[in-house]
């Protein structure tokens, strides 16, 4: 399960290597487009856009979704994305067919509040050791998060199985924290 420590004396967090971004914007407005890996510099979708990920690595200053837009991944295959200084996809959701967190990662490397799903819960892992991590929905958040400090809203709930630990153990630092439920 993880070391105890006393309050003011918590692991510090490797942190994410330097990477390139690239130049190009992307930019969806109430339309589909497909994004092959790459390096990108800003990833952007509103109005019920969609970004169709065919898998592989991606690279990014920001990625950001909004108007109910959403950010589609491919069945059964990885997808990793680096993000720099912006994640906020609190107005958009995620579509992940295959279910399985391992396949979906995103490395957040900025210190600004980073927002997860506002629709339809998130399957996948996130570490973003300098930022607060908000998961900004009444819903499902299924994978392993690692922040500075996570927020869920109330009524949402955060599931990871063993099985993923093991899986994404060898590439992302694991933590594991278990809370009290309270009921109000």
């Amino acid at each position: 399960m993880g070391q105890a420590h006393p309050p003011g004396e918590l692991p510090t967090f490797p942190p994410i290597p330097p990477f390139a971004v690239g130049v190009t914007q992307v930019t969806a407005s109430g339309v589909s487009k497909t994004l092959a890996a790459g390096r990108y510099r800003k990833i952007t979708a509103s109005e019920g856009a969609k970004i169709i990920l065919t898998g592989g690595t991606y690279y990014a200053d920001q990625l950001v979704l909004s108007g109910g837009s959403s950010l589609v991944l491919p069945e059964d295959v990885k997808t990793v994305l680096f993000i720099k200084s912006r994640l906020d996809l609190s107005e958009g959701s995620v579509t992940s067919p295959s279910r399985k967190p391992a396949f979906f990662q995103i490395f957040y490397a900025g210190a600004t509040k980073a927002t997860l799903c506002g629709y339809g819960g998130f399957c996948g892992t996130v570490y973003a050791p300098n930022a607060k991590l908000e998961l900004n929905s009444a819903s499902e958040f299924y994978g392993s998060f690692t922040a500075n400090s996570l927020t869920a809203s109330s009524g949402s709930h955060i599931r990871c199985t063993e099985g993923l630990l093991r899986d994404v153990q060898s590439t992302t630092p694991v933590m594991t924290w278990a809370g009290t439920q309270r009921s109000y």
